[in-house]
C-alpha cells in the first residue's frame, strides 16, 4: 500500500512538472512588444459638406470655389460630395461670421482670400479674430493687379502717376471691397506712388467689372485672376502686377516701376476653430489630391490658377504671418482702428 501511495505520488509530480514547462509564459505588455494599438477613426463624412464662398456669385472666386469643390469631393469618403453656397457682403466678413455660427464638425467650410481673416479684423469690421478659425488646406497664391478699360487714355502706370500728381483724387478706381486684398494692396501702391485716388468699392469683383466696363470708374483693382476673361478678352489692359506672372506676363510689376511692394494673395479653406485633427486631414487631403489631379491641374491653368497647396500647420502659419504683418500695411495706409 505505501509502495502503491508513493508511485502515484511521484506521478502526480512528474505530470505537474511537465505541464509547468509546456505552458507558454504571460505576454508582457509595454513597450519592446511591438504591438501597436489600432489607430483611431472617424466616420467623416455622412453627408455633404458645405463650403461658403463669402463672395458674390459669378465672380472668379465663386468660381474657382465650385470648381474646385466638385474636383475634392470626388475625394471625400462616402461620395457625398461638396456643395458650395454664396454669403456675400461686407468683403467677406458676412460669410466668415455665418461660418463661425456653426458647428466645428466638418460640415461647413469657407473657400476665401486671406484678406477677410487677416485684414478685416485690423479694420474694425469683423468681430471675430483670426484665432476663431481652423486652418484645413491653402490652395493658391495669387498677385494683385491694376487694371483700366482696353480704350483708356491711360497705356502705363507712369501715366496714371503723372495725371494724378495734377488732378489729385480725381482718378477713381474700383475694387471688390474695402480691405480685400486687391483693396489694400492698391491702396499701398498708390501711397508708395505719393499720389492720391479716390475708392469706390464695391461688393464682389462681379460688381466691379460691371462698373469698369460702363465706365463708371476709371480704373479698378483685382486679384489676378478674377479680371483673367476681361484681359484675355481685350476689355481691360494691365498697368501692374505686385509679382510676375504667366497670366499676364508683358505687364510690368510694381519692382519694375521703381515700387516696393509685392503683396499676394493666398486663397485657402478654414473651418470653425475646435474641429477634429483627423477630420481637418480628411479634408485637406482631399483638396491636395484634387490639386494634383492632372485633370483639375488644366482645368485651374486655363483659368490662370496654380495650385500651391499647404498643409494645415503651413497654412496655420501663413495666415498668422501675414495678420501680423498686415497690421502695419494697414496702419500705414490710414485704414486700421
Amino acid at each position: 500500500m505505501k509502495r502503491s501511495l508513493l508511485l502515484l505520488l511521484c506521478l502526480v509530480l512528474v505530470c505537474a512538472f511537465t505541464v509547468g514547462c509546456s505552458s507558454p509564459a504571460p505576454a508582457e505588455t509595454g513597450e519592446g512588444t511591438g504591438e501597436t494599438e489600432e489607430a483611431a477613426t472617424v466616420d467623416f463624412p455622412t453627408k455633404v459638406v458645405r463650403v461658403i464662398c463669402p463672395y458674390a456669385a459669378g465672380g472668379g472666386s465663386d468660381t474657382l470655389a465650385r470648381a474646385l469643390a466638385e474636383a475634392a469631393g470626388k475625394y471625400l469618403p462616402g461620395g457625398y460630395g461638396i456643395v458650395v453656397e454664396n454669403v456675400a457682403g461686407g468683403s467677406g466678413v458676412v460669410g466668415a461670421t455665418e461660418l463661425l455660427g456653426q458647428q466645428p464638425d466638418g460640415y461647413n467650410l469657407m473657400q476665401f482670400v486671406n484678406g477677410v481673416l487677416t485684414f478685416q479684423p485690423h479694420l474694425g469690421k469683423a468681430t471675430y479674430t483670426i484665432e476663431d478659425f481652423e486652418s484645413v488646406a491653402g490652395l493658391f497664391a495669387v498677385p494683385n493687379v491694376f487694371v483700366v478699360p482696353a480704350d483708356s487714355p491711360f497705356n502705363s502706370f507712369e501715366e496714371v502717376i503723372e495725371y494724378c500728381k495734377e488732378n489729385p483724387g480725381k482718378f477713381n478706381y474700383g475694387s471688390p471691397g474695402t480691405g480685400t486684398f486687391a483693396q489694400v494692396a492698391a491702396a499701398a501702391v498708390i501711397a508708395k506712388a505719393g499720389i492720391e485716388m479716390t475708392h469706390v468699392p464695391f461688393d464682389g469683383s462681379a460688381n466691379t467689372h460691371t462698373a469698369l466696363l460702363g465706365k463708371h470708374v476709371d480704373g479698378a483693382a483685382y486679384l489676378a485672376t478674377d479680371c483673367k476673361q476681361y484681359v484675355d478678352s481685350g476689355d481691360f489692359k494691365v498697368l501692374w502686377t505686385t509679382a510676375a506672372t504667366d497670366m499676364y506676363p508683358d505687364a510690368p510689376t510694381t519692382a519694375d516701376l521703381g515700387i516696393d511692394y509685392d503683396l499676394v494673395a493666398w486663397t485657402g479653406l478654414v473651418g470653425p476653430a475646435g474641429m477634429d485633427e483627423e477630420v481637418v486631414q480628411i479634408l485637406s487631403d482631399a483638396y491636395r489630391q484634387a490639386l494634383e489631379d492632372p485633370a483639375t491641374v488644366e482645368l485651374f491653368s486655363n483659368m490662370g490658377y496654380t495650385g500651391s497647396y499647404a498643409d494645415p500647420t503651413e497654412y496655420e502659419k501663413i495666415l498668422l504671418d501675414e495678420f501680423a504683418a498686415n497690421a502695419e500695411t494697414l496702419k500705414t495706409i490710414g485704414l486700421a482702428q
